[in-house]
């Protein structure tokens, strides 16, 4: 799923009782075991839909609420055909868009009608459907989605930092927010025994965009200014938190250097001003709770596969982390509590996809790997994505394009398709570990989140997929909430890089710099890090993505240039992915073919490899008793 159709310049419960947050926030993070209220004749019929190993990776495409028409026809239902047709592509499931005003266009009033129709056409095609919930749309202008997401009986609206309205209901309104939990609630019911459900997409607020960033294009055709959750309703909710999170007066006024007398009087403070971390870490739990309670109440309906959008940039500018409160680290914490799974959108981006192929290892959820071609001929970015698909491993469980049909034009987007069909059954093959170096990357997602420099590391994971890239190293990259929570601990670690964490801020790091080094740029790291593959000649736009399976090692070769093709020597360090360093056979697996390979003076293994200009390939390499020296 896209923001903005760009990614950021590209694409009933109503509130948890301060005692049951204080629960989630004690209780060890544990998957979900089927609730004891339900009746034990709905726990027998519910189906057993375990989240799949990578053996069995799930190979999806996502499509509108209705079927695009053709030369500027009006839009159709899907039928048993098109069904059928993502079936005979080798597709195992289908991602659908909800449309909540069409499913319920009157308040308690349900239409489940074409919905059934199209689970009825998964089953046949024996695939299974995946519901998309959007709570709102962020950006579309009437009248392709107005009345829909939000239903037009949905009336309240959110404000934003300067005051505009925005096209989504305020995150605290009680009523808009009941009534999406019912929403939600109502159609997993009605699915849940249905042969053709396989499972949802549970989201709140922006799909992948929670709070909005600034300066975005709202209902209207003008553009709001500010970031969104100043609404009426949030502001009250906000006066409602800072006394259970800060307990007195008197401890707020001494840790913010201030002498309010009542809790009323302090602002919900905007970006740029001092008190703004503090709304910050309001916004925060807000989503952090949002999803808790949503999560709960899906997991009390059915144990099908439940995941949630993660979309957007690390860095903390105008459409980072920082303002739009998607920390990575709260959809890892809330997936590993429901057993859900988290959906890296943006997959294409390689520091990105680096990034959450770590948290995922180090949180154990599952990790899903979402992607939208850009809309020009960038044919490369497809083989950039392929090869990012296995960086997840062994947590990383399948992947899906966006959207279905892919037009025509540009030719970028069409061949996308293309290429997402070609390869999938040769990718599905790739098993084991991503074989991450003892040396951590550690991201201050906590400053990005709660300082008031929303600038903090811009870009940077920019820089680390292309430090990953021409270096050919694999670290592990963590985030100082990790550390902080107990998920990460670093003395397992021979150095870390510290992007900007204070020390007195992490005592963990303090402690650790006693014994070991802390570095302050990812070039100190290389002495520390052995390069698994080096390239002859040398080549900035070439990806290879390692995953070790027992003694043998699956490649992945991306060639990122549109217009350069490589051809060269890739020699290989099996002591680096953790292998000895024997004789390998070198195969190149979707054509099933051997290359000639020879062993190296220092024990690497060699050979040839030929890519055109965005060409993609993948390689394994298995043990065998001897070789041409």
């Amino acid at each position: 799923m896209v923001t903005a159709k760009g990614k950021w310049n590209r694409r009933g419960l109503l509130l948890f009782t301060a005692v049951l947050y204080t629960l989630f926030v004690l209780y060890p993070a544990i998957g979900f075991s089927e609730s004891s209220t339900l009746p034990a004749t709905e726990k027998k019929s519910q189906a057993d839909r375990v989240t799949p190993d990578p053996g069995h990776r799930y190979w999806w495409v996502q499509i509108d609420y209705m079927k695009p028409g053709e030369g500027g026809a009006a839009s159709t239902p899907w039928g048993d055909a098109d069904f059928a047709s993502f079936a005979q592509a080798g597709l195992n499931g289908v991602e659908i868009n909800l449309v909540w005003g069409s499913i319920e266009p009157r308040r308690d009033e349900y239409d489940f009608a074409l919905l059934d129709s199209y689970l009825a056409s998964a089953a046949k095609a024996h695939i299974r459907l995946y519901l998309i919930f959007w709570q709102s749309v962020w950006a579309e202008a009437p009248p392709k989605v107005t009345g829909k997401n939000p239903p037009l009986w949905v009336k309240g609206r959110d404000l934003t930092s300067e005051g505009m309205t925005t096209n989504e209901p305020s995150w605290w309104d009680k009523d808009s927010r009941q009534a999406y939990f019912d929403y939600i609630c109502r159609t997993v019911e009605h699915v849940n025994r249905n042969p053709g459900f396989g499972g949802l997409f549970v989201n709140y607020g922006w799909l992948d965009a929670m709070w909005g960033p600034r300066n975005y294009k709202g209902a209207g055709l003008e553009p709001t200014r500010g970031i969104a959750g100043y609404a009426s309703a949030d502001i009250q909710e906000f006066h409602l938190w800072l006394p259970r999170t800060y307990k007195t007066l008197a401890a707020f006024n001494q840790q913010w250097h201030t002498t309010y007398t009542d809790w009323s009087q302090v602002p919900a403070a905007k970006p740029g001003e001092p008190l703004f971390p503090v709304y910050q870490k309001f916004r925060y739990y807000s989503v952090l709770q949002a999803y808790d309670e949503i999560s709960h109440l899906v997991r009390a309906r059915t144990k099908a596969p439940m995941l949630y959008y993660w979309g957007g940039m690390i860095g903390g500018d105008s459409t980072g982390a920082g303002v739009m409160m998607n920390s990575p680290d709260i959809f890892f914490k809330i997936a590993k509590r429901y057993n859900a799974i988290v959906v890296l959108d943006d997959a294409d981006y390689t520091g990105l996809s680096l990034i959450f192929g770590s948290l995922a290892r180090s949180y154990h959820v599952p990790l899903f790997e979402e992607w939208t071609p850009q809309t020009t001929d960038m044919t490369e970015e497809t083989s950039r994505w392929l090869g990012h698909i296995s960086m997840g491993a062994p947590n990383e469980i399948g992947a899906d394009f966006f959207l279905y049909p892919p037009p025509k034009e540009p030719k970028g987007w069409a061949d996308a398709w293309l290429k997402f069909q070609a390869w999938h059954a040769t990718i599905s093959q790739i098993r084991g570990n991503t074989p991450e170096q003892p040396v951590a990357i550690l991201i201050p997602m906590k400053k990005i989140m709660f300082g008031s420099d929303l600038n903090v590391l811009s870009g940077w994971e920019v820089q680390l997929g292309n430090f990953w890239r021409i270096h050919h190293v694999m670290p592990y990259f963590i985030t100082d909430e990790q550390v902080s929570d107990g998920t990460v601990d670093l003395r397992q670690f021979k150095a870390v890089v510290d992007l900007g964490n204070r020390r007195a801020d992490l005592p963990e790091l303090s402690a650790y710099a006693e014994k070991h080094p802390v570095l302050k740029s990812l070039n100190e790291a290389l002495p520390l890090l052995r390069p698994y593959v080096t390239l002859d000649p040398t080549y900035d736009s070439l990806e290879v993505t390692p995953v070790v399976d027992g003694k043998s090692v699956w490649l992945t070769f991306a060639n990122c240039s549109n217009d350069k093709a490589y051809a060269g020597n890739i020699d290989f360090d099996p002591q680096a992915v953790g292998l000895e360093s024997t004789d390998f056979d070198v195969t190149f697996v979707k054509e099933g073919k051997s290359v000639p390979a020879s062993r190296t003076h220092d024990g690497k293994i060699q050979w040839q490899i030929n890519l055109p200009p965005a060409g993609f390939e993948v390689v394994r390499l298995n043990p065998r008793k001897s070789l041409t020296k």
